[in-house]
């Protein structure tokens, strides 16, 4: 961590060490921290890192991220996701939406009020945070999905095991404008540029694909 007269190392407790998810808020002020055990802690930038809340989720934590446009932090689990509200109550977790299978992506929406799951079953489904509401989906890949992400526009791109890539985009109904395949399982994909429609042509610049 980064402290006013260097860099100090800050030991994190009451989570178990293994594959933690970490989140920073927008502000950097305040740093959280999840561990298998299903504890969430969150930790105060400012002074030696002093935990300022924790709460216990009902099984192991696979991502946070606070919401940018509410104070609330946000936890998925193995098959759901859960809210945490920082003001107010700070001791409960509200359950949000549940996918229905093994969640193996999740995506956050740029303007921040939609978020993407995929799962192991192949499905991606995006939910409206605020309603925790399913907004649309499932969309389908024949395989394991094994990444999700939006571009600054707001259009999804997910990859799948089945070896393929998939673009999504709200203008259109989020149906797939664009299938790309591989020779084998795609196991990370994203568009280090953001893709676009000239005239009637979908282009797509440095398409990115890691290969199983």
């Amino acid at each position: 961590f980064q402290a006013e007269d260097g860099i100090r190392d800050y030991k994190v407790t009451g989570v178990q060490t293994c594959a933690l998810p970490i989140s920073w808020d927008a502000s950097q002020s305040r740093l959280a921290v999840a561990g298998r055990n299903g504890a969430v802690r969150i930790y105060a930038s400012a002074g030696n890192m002093e935990a300022i809340g924790t709460i216990v989720a009902p099984g192991p934590v696979r991502r946070l991220w606070f919401d940018p446009g509410r104070d609330r932090l946000f936890a998925v689990g193995a098959d759901c996701v859960y809210s945490w509200p920082l003001s107010g109550t700070k001791d409960r977790l509200t359950l949000v939406f549940r996918h229905g299978a093994e969640i193996t992506a999740t995506a956050v929406h740029p303007a921040g009020e939609l978020l993407a799951t995929a799962g192991a079953d192949g499905a991606a489904y995006l939910w409206d945070v605020d309603a925790g509401v399913q907004a649309a989906g499932p969309w389908r890949h024949s395989g394991k999905i094994t990444a999700a992400q939006f571009d600054e526009r707001g259009v999804l791109l997910t990859a799948s095991v089945d070896g393929t890539a998939k673009l999504w985009r709200r203008n259109d109904g989020w149906n797939p404008i664009l299938v790309l395949s591989a020779e084998a399982p795609v196991v990370t994909a994203s568009d280090r540029k953001s893709t676009r429609l000239n005239s009637s042509h979908l282009v797509i610049s440095y398409a990115v694909f890691c290969l199983k």
